[in-house]
């Protein structure tokens, strides 16, 4: 989607990640309150959502070093808010740092909105992951309350802000920067000395980085009130509190050998009968003894047949003049079999198939898939189809197979604006500035 200008900055996608020029420290000059910012989650059922700590069923609650942040990983999830349909509300003080000039600017995916003082930027729309730049050269060095929202309907996500200080270049705005309350202190400066910062730790547990960066020298801009608006490429930094900077696999267990079935054999029960022979009357047979008790033993669960490959032909060659509940049957039929991944692949890659199922179906067919094996073509023609398919079998795509797995690179999710392999460079760089962290336990779903 286009981004057009407006009075407050310019807006742009972030397409691909840039290597950061520089890392500038910021110094306090004097012990503040807790560093952070107090972020609160709400459930929300209409979109855009209302900006509102009442209106909404708060969903999760926590103290945050900073701005920089994608929701798109299970161990990412904030509190109880889930994928999809939440809003997070973070407050506290930012303190802006002695300058000649200031840029900032605020992404998002879907809409984030900022404001320092008395100043807003920012989208409250559904987009994907895109900046918005503003000036801040007219505003003195100072602490501010800081206001900040973040919604998300669906698909992928982001929330980042960044600051370029002096020209020194961009970075995402550091802790340090951030209090949940009003910090006693004198007015911090930016220092372009070498400097190993030391992140104080915040109510998360999570341990953030330690940055050495080398020395540059910085030239004076004269202060001006105007606005500017630059086409600097985005240094994209994504903080993902993980134990491991690869996105989550999905491991496909071996269906079961059957057990075997153990036939136990009754002994017959022999009983004779004795006649007694009179003149007038037929033969009497005398008492039958009972027979003993037997006890039935109930085989085990068989595990499901596999489909044949002929069995497959024949479906896909229905599947061709079928209407829409022709389809659902056939498929229900199909799932009653054992399915390996190049059978399940062959079905998902029929267009009649996805745009016909229901989203259970759709679910357990995807099931049936193991991204690592498939083959490239394979691959390739299950994005293909699944790329046009309603989004209700989009959502089952993206949720049980992990599409940053290497296989959907040319797919574009939900919400989305750019494919699977721009993020994956994205998530990818980040781990070169970041030291992760481990995810809270009581996020631990």
């Amino acid at each position: 989607m286009g981004r057009s200008k407006s009075g407050l900055g310019s807006r742009w996608l972030i397409a691909a990640p840039a290597l950061l020029v520089s890392l500038f420290s910021f110094v306090p000059q004097a012990e503040a309150f807790q560093v952070g910012l107090n972020a609160v989650g709400y459930t929300v059922t209409e979109i855009p959502p209302i900006k509102s700590d009442t209106a909404y069923v708060q969903c999760g609650q926590d103290v945050v070093p900073f701005i920089n942040v994608t929701f798109d990983y299970e161990q990412n999830l904030f509190g109880d808010c889930g994928w999809d349909l939440f809003m997070v509300h973070y407050t506290g003080y930012l303190q802006i740092p002695e300058h000649q000039t200031l840029q900032m600017w605020v992404a998002s995916d879907d809409g984030g909105t900022v404001q320092i003082g008395s100043q807003e930027f920012g989208v409250w729309q559904d987009q994907g992951c895109s900046a918005t730049e503003f000036d801040l050269s007219a505003t003195p060095a100072d602490s501010y309350p800081f206001d900040a929202w973040f919604y998300e309907n669906g698909g992928g996500t982001c929330f980042m802000l960044a600051w370029n200080v002096d020209d020194t270049g961009w970075t995402i705005v550091p802790p340090e920067a951030f209090t949940s309350e009003p910090p006693t202190t004198t007015t911090p400066a930016v220092s372009t000395s070498v400097l190993t910062t030391t992140i104080p730790e915040s109510t998360t547990s999570s341990v953030l980085p330690s940055t050495t960066v080398e020395p540059q020298t910085t030239s004076t801009v004269p202060e001006t009130t105007s606005s500017t608006t630059t086409t600097s490429t985005v240094p994209v930094t994504l903080y993902i509190p993980t134990t491991s900077t690869e996105p989550p696999t999905t491991t496909t267990e071996p269906i079961p050998e059957p057990q075997s079935t153990t036939t136990t054999t009754i002994p017959e029960v022999t009983t004779t009968t004795e006649y007694v022979t009179t003149t007038s009357e037929q033969p009497t047979p005398t008492t039958i003894p009972e027979n003993p008790t037997t006890s039935v033993l109930s085989p085990p669960d068989e595990a499901k047949p596999a489909l044949s490959n002929q069995e497959l032909v024949a479906v896909l060659d229905a599947l061709e003049t079928a209407d829409k509940a022709e389809v659902q049957a056939l498929v229900t039929q199909v799932l009653a079999k054992d399915l390996d991944t190049s059978q399940a692949a062959s079905l998902v890659s029929s267009p009649t198939v996805l745009a016909s199922v229901t989203s259970e179906q759709a679910t357990a067919l995807f099931e049936e898939i193991a991204p690592t094996e498939l083959s490239p073509a394979e691959a390739e023609a299950v994005v293909e189809a699944v790329q046009s398919a309603p989004s209700s079998v989009r959502k089952a795509f993206e949720s049980v197979l992990n599409i940053f797995q290497g296989f959907a690179d040319s797919y574009v999710p939900l919400n989305s604006t750019v494919p699977v392999k721009t993020r994956r460079a994205l998530i990818a760089l980040s781990a070169v500035f970041l030291t992760v962290a481990p995810a809270p336990s009581r996020r631990n779903k």
